[in-house]
């Protein structure tokens, strides 16, 4: 274990951040992220709420076509960024974002334009993302929990100003002009694309004792097993996010009793927990080791959330929250850190694998704490699956091992993969 020096992990983070390089991965992550939340929201919720189609509210089906155009359009958009390069995939991502949201503002000419606006949308997503985590691998080792923690933060801060501006905004504020807005962010963001230049190759002094097999396809993916590992943890996160987000009002309503008001500022503390957690993430990641985050991250995620229906008063529950939120802060920016690990001179295949499957858990949490029926059973659900990823972070390798006769990869298949 490293030095546990802490200004100079401080110092760490912010030369990671401050870098050029970090400067235009964060930057592309708030212009990519903070008009995604504006637009489905805020302004189709706030401008279109009575709007319907087929018998459907169009506020839900603009989400779910955006979530189904992204999830199909996933893994073939992170192979894209294999084939064409990281700054011509992010060119391409953006560009096919700008006109989706072109096609929005069109909409309030024909309304049944929202629908294959919102699903090239998401697949303009599914695009962009992979070519923006990659370029994040391409930062050196003792970096990558900075950067991903930064990413984490960067985009907790895209969505507050879109929350921040919808409050601000009345509500018979025109929607054209609404969404002229974030195509500027956008047309801002493909500009900058344009002009960065194709990372560095990655730096493979940390790289783990390879099999030698490239991973290119999704035949090779699943031939993975410290990748199928990884994915597994994050379908099972991604899913408790999911499950969380779906009982977000029934957690004030009917686990602590409490109007949204009152919601919204006992929340404080929770939010507060998952800020620090991400804080942590990004400063003991290069130092404590991959795994050893994830064991505890959803070990205290899991007791937090499995425990909360039997708390007997408000302030323990509470509490249960903040560190159950504490739990998830340590973990995302870590899973994304150790996929940084993962990948090397093709990422894509490996983001756009990744990915894949937090989408899938976004989608089959909610189902599955709808299943349980009411807010308790939803709860034991969530700690049941954080249960399941700290048994497979278990799983991780625990140490770094050094590559005596160091190749470039793809993706490093062999039996440690994590930090240590």
């Amino acid at each position: 274990m490293r030095s546990l020096d802490p200004a100079a992990l401080i110092g760490n983070w912010l030369r990671a951040a401050a870098s050029p390089a970090g400067r235009r991965v964060l930057l592309l992550t708030f212009l990519v992220d903070a008009p995604f939340a504006f637009v489905f929201l805020i302004a189709v919720q706030t401008y279109l709420p009575q709007q319907t189609l087929l018998g459907t509210s169009l506020p839900g089906l603009c989400l779910a076509l955006f979530g189904g155009g992204k999830l199909v359009a996933q893994y073939f958009g992170g192979r894209l960024t294999d084939r064409i390069g990281l700054r011509d995939a992010t060119i391409a991502g953006i560009a096919l974002v700008v006109l989706a949201q072109a096609a929005l503002l069109l909409s309030t000419v024909e309304i049944a334009i929202v629908l294959p606006a919102s699903a090239a949308y998401g697949a303009g997503s599914a695009v962009v993302w992979p070519a923006v985590f990659a370029r994040a691998s391409r930062f050196p080792a003792q970096e990558r929990a900075q950067i991903s923690a930064a990413m984490t933060v960067t985009s907790g801060v895209g969505m507050a100003s879109a929350l921040a501006l919808g409050w601000l905004l009345p509500e018979d504020f025109s929607f054209s002009i609404a969404l002229a807005g974030t195509l500027a962010l956008v047309a801002v963001a493909l500009v900058l694309a344009a002009f960065a230049s194709e990372p560095a190759d990655p730096v493979d002094d940390d790289a783990p004792v390879a099999s030698g097999a490239d991973v290119l396809g999704l035949r090779d993916v699943l031939a993975n097993p410290a990748l199928l590992r990884l994915g597994f943890v994050v379908l099972m996160q991604s899913a408790a996010v999911g499950a969380i987000m779906s009982i977000f009002r029934a957690l004030g309503r009917d686990l602590l009793d409490v109007s949204l008001r009152e919601q919204m500022v006992l929340f404080v503390g929770p939010a507060a927990g998952f800020a620090a957690g991400v804080a942590l993430a990004g400063l003991l990641g290069s130092v404590a080791g991959r795994r050893n985050i994830l064991v505890v991250a959803f070990l205290t995620a899991s007791v937090s959330f499995a425990a909360l229906p039997a708390a007997e008063s408000l302030t323990f529950a509470v509490m249960l929250l903040t560190t159950g939120c504490l739990g998830l802060g340590l973990a995302l920016p870590t899973t994304t850190a150790t996929t940084l690990d993962l990948a090397r001179e093709t990422p894509g295949v490996t983001f756009g694998f990744i990915l894949t499957l937090e989408g899938l858990g976004h989608a089959l949490g909610p189902a599955g704490g709808a299943l349980f029926g009411d807010v308790e059973g939803a709860l034991v659900f969530i700690g049941s699956i954080l249960a399941a990823a700290f048994l497979a972070a278990l799983g991780m390798a625990p140490a770094q091992e050094t590559v005596r006769n160091p190749v470039k990869l793809p993706v490093e298949v062999g039996a440690s993969t994590v930090e240590g």
